[in-house]
């Protein structure tokens, strides 16, 4: 399972380099942070998400949460 997180972040990270401004594809990225127990890079992550806009309500509740969750 390690192995699969590292994988997606790493497509994740590929993703954002091609489209840095949309707020879904950082939600990929944060998520597979979160699943390798890097919360810091989470949290900068979630809060890219919010900063660049565009998500739907559920979405963007849910980043909402991760960000005070994870907030230093």
């Amino acid at each position: 399972e390690l192995g699969q997180h590292k994988a997606a972040l790493t497509a994740w990270r590929n993703v954002l380099r091609l489209s840095p401004h949309r707020a879904d594809e950082w939600l990929g990225d944060e998520t597979a942070l979160e699943a390798l127990a890097q919360p810091e890079p989470a949290y900068t992550a979630y809060r890219a998400a919010l900063r660049v806009g565009g998500l739907d309500e559920t979405p963007a509740r849910w980043a909402a949460e991760r960000v005070r969750a994870l907030a230093p």
